[in-house]
């Protein structure tokens, strides 16, 4: 019999028996998990062919399932026999060390920066990549950049005094929750790779991008359907009132929110330049946590039409911000502190990469 290997069911991920039916090499090792005495047994090593018959008698003992370590999970991902449902139960490792990183004790707050933010970098990298012109494929991207972003909110938002907000969310019926929960994903990513890394910071502007539109409850819903540019000046300043309507719709719902979090929806849409509303505040004037949102907001609605009712793919609407980088300051509708190192990180090209950063090992090391 094989080397027994203790088993541990964080470290490794399961395939179906149907899914390696679908191959007859695989490119990763498989294990066989006896439960009586909890260990795995390595069956199939890597790269080796697989006997059908052998499967078939597991089978008919009522084993269903191989294990395989996670180091491995890029190269099942890769494989031929990867379905688009079992790969969506299973954590990417990417996300696996993003939680080892804020839930770590021995890393210094230095250290986890460093690390959170260029997993940050990464994703704005996949969300500028997804799809290039193909909607269906910025879909699944965007789906794997809301699963990252959702585990990471369900740590930074544990401790947090709003930690039992999303039940009240999902109360409240009119709120645009699409819209909020892209433009959730959206502001942790663009946070992190800013080196807004501690979770009270991230549950911050998790929180109040997911309620950052709650003022449209009292908004003309035939107004809300319309593109932005189309907006009669009626309309528009009809439109700019659910800024104002947000405080009372809290109180009458009876939903706490911290100062922050109120804040940076407050200010969500000023504009650098000083062209924005409900105040006008501009440059520095605004929170920078808001102005992370408000480019995340900007990002979704031309993502969803909101503007010219013409839809652009992630990829297309990073387009779009790099131009508007190429505006002098003075028109600029984002501080160039959020705004151009996102821009940039869209760009892997112009990412200057860090080479003390610790590797992914030492993490994993460090953290245990």
């Amino acid at each position: 019999m094989g080397k027994k290997y203790t088993f541990s069911e964080k470290n490794y991920f399961s395939i179906s028996f149907d899914e390696i039916q679908k191959s007859n090499k695989l490119s990763f090792p498989l294990f066989i998990y006896f439960q009586n005495n909890d260990h795995l047994i390595l069956r199939y090593q890597s790269n080796k062919d697989i006997n059908i018959e052998e499967f078939e008698k597991y089978k008919e003992k009522g084993l269903k399932e191989f294990w395989c370590p996670k180091e491995f999970y890029e190269d099942y991902k890769n494989s031929e026999i990867r379905t688009d449902a079992n790969a969506e139960s299973i954590m990417d490792p990417t996300t696996e060390l993003a939680i080892a990183t804020l839930e770590s004790d021995s890393l210094s707050e230095n250290e986890k920066e460093k690390i959170l933010s260029k997993i940050g970098q990464d994703y704005i990298e996949v969300i500028a990549g997804m799809g290039g012109n193909d909607p269906e494929e910025a879909k699944k991207s965007l789906n794997k950049c809301n699963a990252f972003v959702d585990e990471i909110i369900k740590i930074a938002g544990a401790s947090h005094e709003m930690g039992s907000l999303f039940e009240d969310i999902s109360m409240i019926k009119k709120i645009d929750l699409p819209h909020s929960a892209s433009c959730s994903t959206f502001s942790v990513i663009f946070s992190m790779a800013l080196g807004h890394t501690d979770p009270k910071s991230l549950a911050d502007i998790a929180f109040a991008s997911l309620l950052h539109d709650i003022g449209f409850m009292r908004i003309d819903f035939s107004i809300l359907q319309k593109s932005i540019d189309t907006f009669s000046p009626k309309e528009g300043e009809a439109f700019k009132e659910h800024v104002n309507y947000v405080e009372e719709i809290f109180k009458l719902h009876q939903i706490e929110i911290t100062p922050s979090v109120s804040e940076i929806i407050q200010d969500h849409h000023e504009q650098f330049d000083g062209n924005g509303y409900p105040i006008g505040k501009m440059g520095f004037q605004i929170n920078e946590m808001s102005q992370i949102l408000s480019l995340a907001d900007y990002l979704d609605e031309l993502l969803d039409g909101k503007h010219n009712g013409e839809k652009l793919t992630p990829a297309e609407g990073f387009e779009v911000l790099k131009k508007m980088q190429l505006q002098p300051d003075p028109q600029r509708r984002f501080n160039p502190e959020v705004f151009d190192p996102i821009v940039q990180a869209a760009s892997r090209s112009n990412i200057k990469r860090d080479e003390s950063q610790l590797s992914e090992k030492d993490i994993l090391k460090k953290t245990g």
